[in-house]
C-alpha cells in the first residue's frame, strides 16, 4: 500500500476511536448498557486499527529511509 493510504486509513481509525467515544459517552447519558457496551467496542476497533496501519505507515518509511541511506552509501564508494 502506499503511504498515503495509509495515513488515510490510520486517520479513519483515529476517527472511529472518537466516534466510538462519543457514543459510549451518549450511552452513559441515556444510561444504557447496550449503547455504553457498542461505544466501547467501536472505540477499541478504532484503536486497534490505528495502531495497525501506524505501524504500517512507519514500517514503510523506515524501509525507505533505509534504501535512501544505502544508495546514498553506494554512491560514496
Amino acid at each position: 500500500m502506499k503511504t498515503e493510504t495509509l495515513d488515510t486509513l490510520a486517520t479513519a481509525g483515529s476517527r472511529t476511536t472518537g466516534g466510538g467515544a462519543v457514543v459510549g459517552f451518549l450511552g452513559w447519558l441515556a444510561s444504557s448498557q447496550a449503547i455504553g457496551l457498542l461505544g466501547i467496542c467501536i472505540a477499541l476497533l478504532g484503536t486497534l486499527v490505528n495502531w495497525y496501519y501506524r505501524r504500517e505507515a512507519d514500517r514503510r518509511s523506515e524501509a525507505s529511509s533505509m534504501t535512501k541511506r544505502q544508495s546514498m552509501h553506494c554512491a560514496w564508494s
